[in-house]
């Protein structure tokens, strides 16, 4: 229902070994997140879920469907894609620059929400690894 709400189910449900936060787009968003979750001692991993677009009508429900924004940043670069191939050509360019900032802030684990199309994940950690 909202940010506090969540740090409350993560406190209340903390006994658990991983929680896998839901798809996002801003790095900064989950840093703040985790910020907040470890002043209220919560000490549980945390496994960012990461997802890369692959049809452009995904640009319009997915949004809506998991209740999150998109960065300026990131509709200003994806309003430039015309076709679908060009939309998953940008989400690895996109999806790559996040996974890397998140591996360099230490982040151990990232999972990829795939619908079901994995080459365009496979793309992906091979431009990391």
């Amino acid at each position: 229902m909202s940010r506090k709400t969540d740090l409350k189910y993560l406190k209340e449900n903390a006994k658990t070994h991983y929680k896998v936060i839901q798809i996002f787009f801003d790095n900064e968003k989950l840093f703040d997140f985790i910020a907040k979750y470890r002043e209220i001692d919560i000490k549980i991993k945390i496994i960012p879920e990461l997802k890369p677009f692959t049809k452009e009508r995904h640009i319009s429900f997915i949004p809506k469907t998991f209740n999150i924004d998109f960065t300026e940043a990131l509709a200003s670069e994806f309003e430039k894609c015309e076709v679908d191939y060009a939309t998953s050509s940008f989400w690895v360019k996109w999806c790559t620059q996040q996974s890397k900032e998140l591996k360099a802030t230490g982040t151990l684990s990232l999972h990829y929400y795939t619908m079901r199309v994995s080459n365009i994940v496979k793309d992906i950690i091979s431009a990391i690894y």
